[in-house]
């Protein structure tokens, strides 16, 4: 839990929240790991965030947010083969756990 305690917000609800998800599911923390793994490969040093925000009531409990800095021309490729990679690995349960890729543009990409 340390490596995720990195990754926590600073709000204080928050993480008790994350906490006790982490509490309830001990196998999710794996899960995370593989995802960051591949992130890793996929983008370059990607920084990574946890939450608890869902859109709706069936949304998983957790979100792993993956924030990259790449051209913007090139991260809806990387994108799609990063989330369709989670889709097809095993080792992850999208149901339990939300990956949200999210970009954040090198400067001047967008000339």
């Amino acid at each position: 839990m340390s490596v995720m305690s990195d990754m926590l917000p600073s709000d204080a609800a928050e993480q008790a929240a994350i906490q006790r998800i982490f509490r309830e599911q001990p196998d999710l923390a794996a899960m995370i790991e593989t995802a960051q793994a591949k992130a890793r490969e996929v983008f370059a040093e990607p920084r990574f965030s946890l939450d608890t925000h869902g859109y709706d009531d069936w949304d998983p409990p957790l979100r792993l947010v993956v924030r990259a800095d790449v051209p913007e021309e090139k991260f809806n490729a990387t994108f799609l083969g990063y989330i369709h990679w989670l889709g097809a690995e095993p080792g992850i349960d999208l149901d339990r756990l939300s990956v949200f890729p999210m970009l954040h543009a090198v400067i001047g990409s967008h000339r």
